[in-house]
């Protein structure tokens, strides 16, 4: 190696050497300054800390472990702002508190621990008083970070997602100061192994380790953030405060002042800079820097705006009125708490308290010369004249806000009275003492509060309804009473009327800043809004509709984008979780009647992902009684007229069809937009659904009174007030809703406005024609008055400019004029509607009112219809009202016909009167005598059917019908002797009695022979013609009468053909049992060579019973219509040997189709006029004919009555049909057994019998009629009675068998279960509970049940603890343990083995 290699080498050396000797020196001199825990924190009580432990998740933590009465104090005076982000494990509570190094003034976050959850309130002390501030709940774990920015007067937190709460008012915290402060925590509530956990100090994760170095920490500034300046004045420089973790505290901070982007000065503040003048309008800066003794600095930078002194604006925020007043003399008043913002500060949006100051006869109050404006201040005002307070900004710069006071000697003066800006609806109200001042006396006052419905209350009370209350103190002085009052404003919470069991409603504000009701609901259940919906005169603007594809047929149509003054049923959006997963798919909304629960309609909106529609929505609706349905829109936009097909779509298999709604659930967070919501539309008169989402057309979702989209047309609510309810389905997640508005109740804001004036309803056409009388009361019109809230109607009385008196709602006229009666509504908030004016004049008592009954009748026949005559009025005042009646002649009271006839129901001399009455009670009457006589002659009732065609055989007997034929005479009502022949031509063949069974001889088969019936006593005979065949078995053909076009053949499978080629039809002429009836056909030739088929139903005893439905095919499908008018879309194809299957429903009285769709309710029978009300017989005859013929056509009848057309052998049971149902029964009560009737399609039924039993068919115990007689196996062709004296499912069993050689038996069972209705005696042994926080109780403890059949043991008991509308329950034992102080309510669900349950409910006060 050389010598040079060498030299190098130990170069190298000496500088490895020198440069490790460097490093080693900085790193004692760093170590010196090293902090440990005790250095950063305090302690006091704990167990233990460990500095690098970890969490239950796995996060690294400062870990302090503690008992109750544990502290951690951060070390030293903090200045700026401050953040703790920590969490707890076996701590249920502990403080954050924060103190003013100042002034000692507090703000301290209390925090409760359950669960996953944290309630934090915020509260502190002002000038030693305590203050409450707010309170939240935070979820999803213990970890909370908590935010502390005293220059903005703010306090926030965030949960462990990073979802920040507010904790601090709008207008800042109440407390300000805090430029140094210090920070403890304090655990209130532990047990042995509580610890807390410190993830972050101020921002820094350091604290994990075992040494951290200074200057790892750098200064937190304090500086006044609502610094301002103008031109051309002195503007003092904000001093500035500054601290380093560790309690290291940096008393010199510099900083540069920049104008308009030029230095201005510099210096130490305040030392060297104390004031800087700026010279022109712009901005400024001023630039703090503050170094810490490590050496490390914080440059804060505050900006200014600066204005010339003109433009400076001030917005203040008061907490009260600051309207002028009049007031007595010695009135004591509270000043509203005034806040403002201005243009000279930092932040517009900062607000702070303003200056007041009061002006008065004798100059400025000296309290109020400029003082700060506070919460409960309140000023006397002890001389007569004007006053003037005004609240400015404490520059004193800008606008102003003003009011005046005018005290007057002559006013009675009170006491201060607190009264806030308003009160909570359900909220405490204390009542406050106070003094009356008047003429130079005081007195103690009496205080009444007088709620808007006049409700009096004399000691405290809660505010029981929303609107404005009164207040009035009264007191004896100066020789009579005097009184003054004030008036209190009550709000409800938008959330407030919202009523569920196990889901959450609560007023938020979402992400995006769109506010409202937000329901959270973790299971499917109903969510009620509790206040009546008015939906009387709920009103759309629409048009009708028409479309090509649907051939001239309109429907109601909304073309407004945004159907402003329509009313809106309700406003939401889906608020999701994420986007990535559906938290769920349904929404069901449900309309209910207030005085009907049974009577509603309800929406049913499903998410299109199912059906491949993603971000889409399924809307359909229905009214009670009908299915689901929605107008399907198809080939086309909605919205282009003349494009697209409209086509209402009912149930079937799925939940797909329906209007298809530009609106999807699965959306993240709050992405529906506001502008975007879904909104439901609805009109009252047209009982018709509308629906819109952002920019679509807004669309008909629902006709419920049109047939086109359910044969059940709902007839509508009782008044058209109405419950509406919400539930969510399908939850896959925890469901939310965020509800902007029901009806005209606006859920946007916290608490619920009501600035709309009531509806005003007065029939003005009772006052047509009436008259008053001179010197007599005269009784002031009905009317009434609708509002969301309480509403009251009032009327006042004008002769002229002169008002007049109503007392007990009568007035008393004294001269001849005309009197002008003024009616408005006054809702609870003092709005007014309209007034309406309706004029009556006043005359002298004259001849009064006057009847002349014309063409009077004085004899009738016994059983005869007697018409009431026609009659005059004359000198009514007003709307007249009648009377009409009857009754034996001096016997007992008059009897009203409502519909003008009388049927006498005996022979003698009766009394018919007359009797009318006027508006003012005026009344007249005429009678006269009617003679009833008896006639042997009988009264004939019309419309008889016999029977259209007989087989002859002995399988085949026929029982002969009554013809009902009624003598009337003194004794009663009697049938009417009579007999039947049955002739043959002119010879007898037999002559009959009713109920005798007639089997025709073979003889006369393919003959038509008539029945003769002859009524003893009545001159005329009645005639009634069948034809006569023989029963061949598989031949169908006689069961059919054809018209003469048309010809009979069967097919290859035996099945009925009939062909005609012009108009024409055929009947079956055997009675078929008329509910469940059906028939099946198609077409094999010229399905396409006719109009219409029509249908028509008879009934087999009284012809006038006969309904008829038609069908045509419309775009290559089969609609169907009852009235000509309404036509509906009908399933099948009458193309193919599947056929077109055609139904008949007693139950509903309406025609399905094969989907049991309904396809009609037919009004009127087939002649137009008479109501439709069924089938009286049970049993019908059917004719089907078709219409419009053009080329032979062929129908083919596959099916009637289930019974296959194309056997040859009857395999086929009777059918059954019970008249009427079976409701609920209660044990001792008596059942009614109903009749029943039987039908076969190919032969007679026989042997119809009831047996009613318990236990099973196989061993049945059979019970016994009223009468003692076992009902088994006995006719069922009447009604039987039994008691229900036991618990126990009673079956009803009818039977039958056809007459066919097989005697097929067909069976109906009936269960009538008797079931514990009464519900569970339950009564709680106290009224009300005190508890302590943090106190476990079991409130079984509190409750004592029992029940009529379920033993105690078994009942089954919920609990539930609410607070807020939020609730929670108790466990199964029974157990729970209040979390906070306030008042709870705990409810009891008792529910006993029938399901039947008793609620009550148990006051609780924690303290």
């Amino acid at each position: 190696m050389t010598r040079t290699k060498k030299l190098l080498i130990t170069l190298l050396f000496a500088l490895l050497f020198v440069a490790v000797s460097v490093i080693f020196f900085d790193w004692m001199t760093a170590s010196a300054a090293v902090y440990t825990a005790e250095e950063i924190f305090s302690f006091r009580n704990i167990t233990g800390y460990q500095t690098q432990a970890l969490d239950d998740f796995n996060r690294p933590v400062f870990a302090v472990t503690t008992k109750s009465g544990g502290e951690i104090l951060v070390n030293g005076d903090l200045s700026g702002d401050f953040s703790l982000e920590a969490g707890s494990s076996n701590i249920t509570s502990y403080m954050l508190v924060f103190t003013d190094s100042l002034n000692g003034n507090t703000l301290a976050i209390d925090a409760k621990v359950a669960g996953s959850k944290v309630v934090l309130s915020l509260g502190g002390t002002l000038e030693g008083e305590n203050i409450e501030i707010s309170s939240v709940t935070v979820s999803g774990g213990t970890k909370v970070k908590y935010i502390f920015e005293p220059a903005a007067l703010a306090m926030k937190v965030e949960d462990i997602h990073g979802t920040a709460y507010t904790l601090s008012e709008p207008t800042g915290l109440p407390i300000s100061g805090f430029e140094s402060y210090s920070v403890a925590v304090k655990i209130v509530s532990a047990s042995e192994e509580g610890r807390f956990d410190i993830y972050s100090l101020c921002g820094y994760d350091c604290i994990v380790k075992s040494m951290y170095s200074s200057s790892e920490f750098k200064p937190s500034v304090y500086v006044k953030a609502e610094s301002y300046a103008v031109c051309g004045e002195p503007f003092s420089v904000p001093v500035a405060k500054a601290s380093v973790l560790g309690g290291e505290r940096i008393e010199k901070i510099n900083a540069v002042v920049y104008e308009n982007g030029t230095k201005k000065a510099s210096g130490s503040v305040p030392s060297e800079l104390k004031q800087v003048t700026f010279d022109a309008k712009g901005s400024a800066e001023i630039v703090y820097t503050a170094t810490a003794k490590s050496g490390i600095e914080t440059i804060y930078t505050l900006k200014l705006s600066i204005l010339e002194a003109g433009e400076v604006y001030n917005t203040f925020v008061p907490d009260g009125n600051t309207e002028d007043i009049t007031i007595g003399t010695n009135t004591e008043v509270f000043l509203p708490y005034v806040v403002n913002s201005s243009t000279l500060n930092v932040s517009e949006a900062a607000y702070y308290p303003s200056l007041v100051y009061i002006i008065g006869p004798d100059g400025t109050f000296e309290d109020f010369s400029g003082a700060e404006s506070a919460k409960a201040q309140k000023a006397r005002f002890n001389k007569a004249g004007e006053y003037t307070v005004t609240f400015k900004d404490r520059s004193e710069k800008g606008n102003a806000l003003s009011y005046q006071i005018m005290v007057e000697d002559e006013l009675v003066g009170l006491d201060g009275v607190m009264i806030e800006e308003f009160y909570e609806y359900g909220s405490d109200f204390i009542m406050q003492p106070a003094k009356l001042y008047y003429k130079g006396e005081s007195a103690e006052a009496e205080v009444t509060a007088v709620a808007p419905n006049g409700t009096q209350f004399h000691s405290n009370f809660i505010f029981s309804m929303g609107g404005i209350w009164k207040l009035i103190y009264s007191a004896e002085l100066s020789g009579g009473e005097q009184k003054t009052e004030l008036e209190l404003t009550v709000y409800e919470r938008a959330d407030g009327s919202f009523s569920c069991k196990t889901s959450s409603v609560g007023y938020e504000t979402l992400a995006d800043g769109n506010s409202g009701v937000l329901l959270t609901s973790p299971a499917d259940e109903e969510i009620v809004f509790e206040r009546t919906v008015d939906l009387s005169s709920a009103k759309v603007n629409m048009e009708t509709y028409t479309t090509e594809p649907n051939e001239g047929e309109t429907f109601l149509h909304i073309k407004d984008r945004n159907p402003n003054g329509s009313f809106c049923l309700i406003d939401f959006n889906v608020v999701n979780t994420d986007a990535a997963t559906l938290d769920y798919s349904r929404i069901y909304i449900r309309v209910t009647d207030v005085y009907d629960e049974e009577n509603y309609f309800e929406i049913r909106i499903a998410d299109g992902a199912f059906a491949g529609a993603g971000g889409m929505s399924y809307i359909r609706a229905r009214a009670v009684g009908q299915s689901f349905s929605g107008l399907d829109v198809r080939n086309g936009k909605y919205g282009q007229q003349g494009a697209e097909e409209l086509k209402p779509t009912q149930d079937g298999f799925n939940e797909s069809g329906g209007f298809l709604m530009s609106y999807g659930f699965q959306k993240s967070g709050s992405e529906h937009k506001r502008e975007d919501s879904f909104k439901l539309y609805y009109d009252n008169q047209n009982k018709a659904l509308f629906a819109i989402s952002g920019t679509q057309y807004c669309s008909l979702i629902c006709d419920f009174d049109d047939p086109r989209f359910s044969s059940i047309l709902w007839d509508g609510f009782t008044t058209g007030e109405a419950v509406v309810s919400i539930r969510m389905g399908n939850i896959s997640n925890s469901a939310k809703l965020i509800v902007y508005s029901v009806g005209t109740y606006d859920f946007t804001s916290e608490y619920l406005q009501d600035k709309e004036a009531p509806v005003l309803e007065l029939d003005s056409s009772a006052a047509t024609s009436a008259y008053a009388l001179i010197g007599q009361p005269f009784p002031v019109f009905e009317a009434r008055s609708f509002d969301k809230n309480y509403s009251k109607v009032v009327v006042k009385v004008y002769q002229g400019s002169e008002e007049i008196s109503v007392e007990n709602g009568y007035f008393v006229p004294q001269k001849p004029s005309v009197y002008t009666l003024a009616y408005y509504a006054v809702d609870a908030f003092g709005n007014c509607s309209e007034t309406i004016y309706v004029s009556v004049r006043a005359q002298s008592p004259g001849k009064g009112i006057s009847l002349t009954v014309e063409n009077k009748e004085t004899a009738a026949l016994l059983g005869r219809i007697y018409y009431a005559p026609d009659y005059e009025v004359k000198g009514a005042s007003g709307v007249v009202d009648s009377f009409f009646g009857w009754r034996k002649k001096g016997e007992g009271n008059f009897i009203q016909s409502t519909d003008g006839m009388i049927r006498f129901p005996e022979t003698g001399t009766y009394e018919v009167i007359y009797k009318v009455i006027d508006y003012l009670g005026q009344s007249t009457e005429d009678s006269f005598e009617v003679i009833v006589t008896e006639t042997d002659v009988p009264v004939v009732e019309s419309n008889f059917s016999f029977y259209k065609m007989m087989f002859t055989g002995e399988a085949f007997g026929y029982e002969i019908p009554v013809l009902p034929a009624y003598i009337y005479t003194a004794v009663g009502i009697e049938q009417a002797e009579e007999s039947i022949r049955i002739y043959d031509g002119d010879a007898l063949i037999e002559t009959l009695q009713p109920g005798d069974i007639f089997s025709p001889d073979h003889k006369y088969a393919g003959k038509t022979l008539t029945a003769k019936y002859f009524v003893e006593g009545s001159e005329e005979d009645f005639e009634y013609s069948f034809i006569v065949r023989i029963k061949e078995e598989g031949n169908k053909q006689g069961y059919f009468l054809q018209d003469e076009n048309v010809s009979y053949s069967e097919s290859e499978s035996s099945q009925p053909i009939f062909t005609m080629s012009e108009n024409g039809g055929f009947s079956f002429v055997k009675e078929l049992l008329a509910d469940n009836f059906s028939i099946t056909f198609y077409f094999p030739e010229g399905a396409d060579a006719f109009g219409t088929v029509k249908l028509i139903l008879t009934d087999s005893y009284n012809t006038a019973e006969s309904i008829a439905i038609s069908f045509k095919k419309r775009g290559g499908d089969i609609v169907a219509s009852t009235d000509g008018v309404n036509w509906y879309d009908c399933a099948g194809d009458w193309n193919s040997s599947a056929g077109l299957f055609i139904g008949y429903r007693s139950a509903g009285k309406k025609f399905v189709d094969s989907m049991d769709s309904s396809l009609g309710v037919p009004d009127f029978t087939t002649d137009g006029r008479t109501a439709f009300k069924g089938f009286s017989s049970g049993k019908v005859y059917f004719r089907l004919e078709t219409i419009g013929v053009t080329s032979p056509v062929s129908l083919c009848v596959t099916e009637i009555n289930n019974q296959q057309m194309s056997v040859t052998t009857d395999r086929t049971a009777p059918e059954l049909f019970v008249f009427g149902s079976y409701p609920g029964y209660d044990i001792g009560d008596t059942v009614t057994v109903l009749p029943a009737v039987a039908g076969d399609v190919l032969h007679q039924y026989k042997n119809l019998t009831v047996s009613v039993f318990t236990g099973s068919e196989k061993f049945p115990v059979y019970i016994k009629d009223i009468n003692g007689t076992e009902i088994r196996d006995l006719p069922a062709d009447k009604e039987y009675y039994f008691t229900a004296s036991a618990y126990d499912s009673y079956t009803v069993l009818y039977t039958c068998y056809d007459t066919s050689e097989r005697e097929n038996k067909k069976t109906l069972s009936i269960t009538i279960a008797v079931s514990d209705k009464e519900p569970p005696v339950a009564s709680l042994i106290q009224s009300t509970l005190s508890a302590k926080v943090g106190e476990s109780i079991n409130l079984k403890n509190f409750l004592v049940v029992s029940d009529n059949v379920t033993p105690e043991e078994e009942l089954i008991i919920d609990i539930s603890v609410r607070q807020n509308r939020l609730r929670e329950y108790a466990e199964e034992d029974g157990s729970y343990t209040f979390l906070s102080a306030g008042k709870y309510y705990i409810d009891y669900l008792v529910r006993d083995a029938s399901g039947n349950l008793t609620l009550l409910t148990l006051a609780a006060e924690i303290r």
